[in-house]
């Protein structure tokens, strides 16, 4: 058992990010170009991996930013959870990003990692989780519904960079006996 881990998502584990795993999280955002394409960039940033560290909502610190990596072998990151706990409010807390590298998109590896999150979430306080969905991103809106989360805004001429867009803000209640 690996003393990083979080929580253990089938043969694969979870540890808490930081800075020294910016070269392994850089390959990470690398893998999933589609990812940042869709928010309007041809290429993945050189700093994508400390921008996951350093991109914060107004009123929140580094402390309240939990990245948390998926392996599946010492420093083979194949996805991530970016979460800011207490986000908007006390008890709610805000998914900024979540990544799984393509090799491993469709086998289900995406449902168990969020839902191990959603166990860790709630085991740290959380009552709800929220997070913003672009509208051209089916794939991801279908996901999220999957999971459960609702749409509870529509956020217009949203700014990402360039890009200008439409936001789906999704959220989910979530309670002890969520791993059913």
């Amino acid at each position: 058992m690996d003393v990083r881990s979080v929580f253990y998502v089938g043969d694969a584990w979870t540890s808490i990010l930081n800075r020294k795993d910016t070269k392994a999280l850089q390959e990470l955002c690398e893998s999933c170009i589609d990812y940042y394409q869709l928010h309007g960039e041809m290429d993945v940033p050189m700093n994508a991996a400390e921008e996951l560290f350093d991109e914060l909502p107004p009123g929140k610190t580094g402390e309240d930013k939990i990245v948390i990596g998926l392996f599946k072998a010492e420093e083979e990151i194949i996805g991530i959870i970016e979460t800011i706990k207490g986000y908007p409010d006390h008890d709610c807390w805000f998914i900024g990003q979540m990544m799984i590298d393509p090799k491993y998109r469709g086998q289900g590896v995406g449902h168990d990692f969020y839902k191990g999150h959603e166990a860790w979430t709630y085991s740290q306080g959380a009552e709800r989780l929220r997070l913003g969905v672009l509208q051209e991103n089916k794939r991801a809106y279908q996901f999220w519904q999957g999971l459960g989360f609702e749409k509870i805004d529509t956020r217009e001429n949203y700014r990402i960079k360039d890009k200008v867009t439409v936001v789906y803000v999704m959220e989910k209640k979530i309670k002890r006996n969520i791993g059913k």
